[in-house]
């Protein structure tokens, strides 16, 4: 049997968490609370452009009964289940409804007040977020010390992508935080290798993929803890134990997911869709993606000082051959390198792994004081220089994140374009208009307006298809219709709309542009059927008359799922149908 390193030790024990570090971990927890909680009513009733597709599948499910959410892209079902709990109780305890089969009352009020539902899905992933802090501390109280984790939490705190991903109804802050809790019970599992120890960090592996799907790349990370472990005491540790933590993870993903092996047409077309990318994503392979995350992502999210600061830890790390701090290093390499796999990339994705990439420069950090410490002629000398370099290296690690969060959350304050859009048209369009809008858009229903949510306008119709049906009003995303013009030469048909709508449509009002509007730069086009009607270039003849492709008589709902509660289809006024 190999000798045990003294790192590895599976009875090593720890020193109770002193008051003072509760204190302090208190006191940042709080801290991001009332940061997250300060852009809990943002924007709504106009909701960010990802949140229907939790809220929805989540309202359907509370208003019908129906267990199955439909769709399973991510999958997030630590979002949708509880959430369609939560809409469901809700309407049982103050609203009379009963406790099982249809709750008509929950598609009514969802027509009637969208905001409240959005409301209880932020706080859930709120407190998803905030939940990420003390695991960061738990995990890093296991691989590293106390010191450590306090700096790596109040940096982690001060992310802004972590903030403004974790204030919206999406699963960035459910993978990281169940990917924390899968990381912490490893790391458990391995200092103790129990059975029982095994099963909890499978539970929570499952839990982390019911998120996520890339947080699959958890997996290995069990085995190789097995690994270890049986390595070091073959005669406590046993297959057994690696095989209940599979079949745990296994179970706690079907538990929380039971629909992913009975519809398998809802998760073929859920995953279909997630991986087609749409002209404002590029595609792009294996070592593009890993140089964004690597060159862009990352820096972006926390600045070039911590990952420089990481890269030190990692080095610190590797040259003790601390296991457990490796077994953190390894999974943050897997998961980079998994999602860059895919033929997208968003910034978003690398959230789950950002607390780790944190908590590596928070541990060069807190040797480097150490280290500078030691000079020091006496005792008192030495906790003073190293409080002092604790400090100096915390300052170090949060000052350009933080001064970013101020800016974000400055930004949040304000009215973004999505509402002043909003309040514009309330002001000047008479109610009962049909309006075409695309993505990012202004939330019109519940102000009284016939809406249509298209991603983008021209891939429905032509503008001489929008106005056959009424649809004179269109609100265009810039910075669509500009990718859509810069790409002329594959996308002909969509920037001669563009372009004929800049050239001869009326520009009623434009936010987010040169008036400094945080959010999407928003156009509001008045396209008059007279001008449609009269003669016209030949390059534009095919943007002004009708289309043989008209999606516009029973069009596809925008979202995969639930768009039904928003209220009747919208259909052509030639076939009488209302909305």
């Amino acid at each position: 049997m190999d000798t045990p390193h003294p790192d590895e030790s599976p009875s090593a024990t720890r020193p109770p968490i002193s008051r003072y570090v509760v204190g302090a971990l208190l006191a940042i927890i709080a801290l991001s609370l009332f940061i997250h909680l300060r852009g809990l009513s943002h924007d709504l009733p106009a909701p960010g452009a990802d949140e229907p597709y939790f809220v929805l599948p989540a309202a359907r499910m509370a208003w019908r009964g129906d267990l199955n959410p439909r769709w399973f892209g991510h999958p997030g079902s630590t979002v949708i289940y509880p959430l369609a709990f939560a809409y469901r109780a809700r309407e049982v305890l103050f609203h009379g409804a009963p406790l099982f089969g249809e709750a008509s009352s929950i598609a009514q009020r969802f027509r009637t007040d969208p905001t409240s539902f959005y409301e209880i899905g932020r706080l859930w992933v709120i407190l998803l977020s905030v939940a990420t802090i003390p695991l960061l501390f738990f995990v890093a109280r296991r691989a590293f010390d106390d010191i450590t984790g306090l700096v790596a939490a109040l940096a982690w705190a001060l992310v802004p992508l972590a903030v403004s991903y974790g204030s919206i109804v999406r699963t960035d802050a459910a993978g990281a935080c169940f990917g924390l809790l899968a990381l912490w019970a490893c790391l458990i599992a391995y200092d103790r290798p129990a059975t029982s120890r095994f099963a909890w960090a499978g539970a929570a592996i499952g839990l982390a993929i019911a998120s996520r799907y890339f947080m699959v790349t958890l997996l290995p990370v069990l085995g190789v803890v097995w690994f270890l472990a049986y390595r070091r005491d073959r005669d406590r540790v046993s297959i057994r134990a690696l095989v209940i933590g599979g079949a745990a993870a296994f179970a706690a993903f079907a538990v929380t997911t039971p629909f992913f092996f009975v519809d398998w047409h809802a998760v073929a077309r859920s995953l279909q869709a997630e991986t087609v990318g749409t002209v404002t994503n590029n595609q792009s392979g294996w070592l593009d993606n890993l140089g964004f995350y690597l060159g862009d992502a990352i820096p972006a999210a926390v600045s070039w000082i911590v990952p420089l600061f990481a890269l030190i830890g990692l080095g610190i790390a590797w040259a003790r051959r601390d296991i457990r701090q490796l077994l953190l290093a390894g999974f943050v390499g897997l998961f980079v390198a998994v999602i860059s796999l895919s033929s997208l990339h968003w910034e978003r994705w690398i959230i789950p792994v950002l607390p780790l990439i944190v908590l590596f420069s928070a541990s060069a950090v807190v040797t480097i004081a150490r280290v500078v410490a030691r000079n020091a002629s006496s005792t008192p000398a030495r906790r003073w220089t190293f409080a002092g370099a604790i400090v100096v290296g915390a300052i170090a690690l949060t000052a350009a994140p933080a001064a970013s969060l101020v800016d974000f959350e400055r930004a949040q304050d304000a009215p973004s374009s999505r509402v002043l859009m909003r309040k514009w048209v309330m002001t000047h369009l008479p109610k009962g208009s049909l309006i075409a809008t695309e993505v990012k858009g202004p939330e019109l229903r519940t102000a009284g307006y016939r809406v249509l949510d298209r991603y983008d306008l021209p891939t429905d119709g032509t503008l001489g298809d929008y106005a056959a049906h009424g649809y004179h009003y269109l609100i265009v995303n810039a910075f669509v219709s500009l990718r859509y013009r810069i790409d002329a030469h594959h996308f002909p048909g969509h920037a001669r709309f563009y372009q004929y709508l800049r050239e001869r449509g009326d520009l009623l009002a434009e936010f987010g542009g040169a008036d400094g509007a945080e959010g999407p730069h928003l156009k509001l086009y008045y396209m008059s059927p007279a001008i449609l009607a009269g003669g016209h270039h030949p390059i534009n003849v095919a943007v002004t008359s009708r289309s043989n492709h008209d999606q516009l008589t029973r069009p596809k709902p925008l979202y995969p799922v639930g768009e039904e509660i928003l209220g009747e289809p919208r259909t052509s006024p030639a076939t009488g149908g209302t909305s």
